[in-house]
């Protein structure tokens, strides 16, 4: 946003990235925007990321009644801001198919498993054993 040459040591990591880092640096993450520049970022994000008009992604969410698709729950992880998140887009890396909208934590789980069913059983069959 600032235009500015920074060293990579001035944006957070971000694996999904070719870069491996954020866009956007640190600084100009944490200054307060305007509304309506915020709206046109996440359409660009979405968009960008997902295919996803902002539309597609309203609807998705009233379809899953703005909650998380695996937990149940509403989103309560807030942003730098303090403001609560939006749910995350959930999809397949591989092919990249949507499969729903996900909390925070749920979403990071999944990552965190790799999306690997079978390590995730195997996590169920030992929590199941306590």
């Amino acid at each position: 946003m600032c235009r500015e040459k920074l060293p990579l040591s001035s944006f957070y990591p971000r694996s999904d990235r070719d870069s491996g880092y954020t866009s956007v640096c640190k600084l100009c993450r944490r200054v307060p925007q305007d509304g309506e520049k915020k709206v046109k970022q996440r359409a660009y994000r979405l968009k960008a990321d997902y295919g996803l008009a902002v539309e597609d992604y309203d609807r998705m969410k009233e379809a899953q009644g703005g909650v998380c698709a695996i937990c149940n729950k509403r989103e309560t992880s807030k942003s730098a801001a303090g403001k609560v998140k939006n749910l995350a887009v959930d999809h397949c890396h591989s092919s990249g198919k949507i499969r729903g909208l996900l909390c925070e934590n749920c979403n990071k789980a999944l990552g965190l498993f790799k999306d690997d069913t079978e390590v995730m059983k195997v996590a169920i069959l030992y929590l199941e054993k306590l």
